[in-house]
């Protein structure tokens, strides 16, 4: 996660991660976290770990473009397991953090996204 704050700290404050160009460095780093994260994805464990790092991650983003990329990175560990993506979405509706509703718009749109996710919180969490 270094290195992603390293990235990030060289890209403007209003700059979304849409708008970054697919050679970006920090997409490549996306993209070779998002393989060593399917790597584990036989272990819901391991993946339980990431995306607990990149839950804090994301509440600690202090920009736009942060938010967005653990926002991503967050979804993308959440179509591995149902499991991983129940508590995911459940603590990002939960968090007493500061940054709560920017979080939980990002949540709602990682449940949108996600039709695992959607599954997971209708079949077993109703006020999900």
């Amino acid at each position: 996660m270094a290195e992603v704050e390293q990235v990030l700290q060289q890209i403007p404050d209003h700059q979304h991660f849409a708008m970054l160009p697919q050679q970006h460095p920090l997409r490549a780093l996306g993209r070779q976290i998002e393989s060593l994260a399917s790597q584990s994805a036989s272990s819901d464990d391991i993946l339980m770990q990431f995306s607990q790092r990149v839950t804090h991650a994301l509440f600690k983003a202090a920009t736009q473009v942060g938010r967005d990329f653990y926002t991503a990175m967050l979804e993308r560990v959440c179509t591995q397991s149902i499991p991983v993506a129940k508590e995911a979405v459940l603590w990002l509706l939960n968090s007493d953090d500061e940054v709560r509703y920017e979080v939980q718009l990002n949540s709602l749109k990682l449940m949108r996204n996600s039709a695992q996710v959607q599954r997971a919180c209708h079949r077993d969490a109703p006020s999900c």
